[in-house]
């Protein structure tokens, strides 16, 4: 409110004066930036919120030529941002389903991997997918489950519950295997 009052009792030359300081003293990016955000705004304003880019064929979130399905949570948040105005059905893959993986390799070795209560898993899940399953974003996505090297990079995370879920879960895992 303070800063409305002081604009109203200035005079059109000293507005026109303090603005161009501002403009010269802020990041051209910056600048421009905020000119598109507001041409953003003042046109999401006077068309629909949910309107689709041109440029792309859409039905009902599905992109043609791919089978990634966009959420209808993600169509929301489009026009909510800056520059997030299209969708980029590469960069959502990772939300969506994986594959199954095929049998576990009968003449090479493969990771062995744990759930949080240091319990060996199978090398697939049982079609529960990654949804209902145990699965990370890491080399083997569609394997439930983290690799021992998976939980001591964990272990070094600078957040502290990253660190301490890694650490409790490898000490399962040697309590486990002392006891059996």
């Amino acid at each position: 409110m303070e800063n409305v009052e002081k604009l109203t009792s200035m005079s059109s030359e000293e507005l026109i004066s303090e603005r161009r300081r501002l403009f010269a003293e802020m990041d051209p990016g910056l600048i421009e930036f905020l000119k598109t955000r507001r041409t953003n705004q003042q046109h999401s304003c006077s068309q629909p919120a949910l309107e689709k880019p041109s440029s792309m064929d859409t039905s009902e979130g599905t992109v043609h030529g791919d089978t990634t399905e966009v959420p209808a949570e993600v169509e929301e948040l489009v026009n909510s941002y800056p520059n997030m105005d299209t969708v980029e059905p590469d960069k959502l893959k990772w939300i969506g389903e994986m594959p199954k993986p095929g049998p576990p390799p009968e003449d090479k070795p493969y990771n062995a991997r744990f759930d949080f209560e240091g319990t060996l898993l199978a090398y697939a899940d049982k079609g529960e997918g990654v949804l209902k399953g145990f699965h990370n974003h890491g080399e083997e996505q569609s394997r439930p489950g983290y690799t021992i090297q998976e939980l001591i990079q964990l272990s070094r995370s600078s957040v502290l519950q990253q660190r301490v879920i890694a650490l409790n879960t490898l000490a399962k895992i040697l309590y486990n295997v002392s006891h059996h």
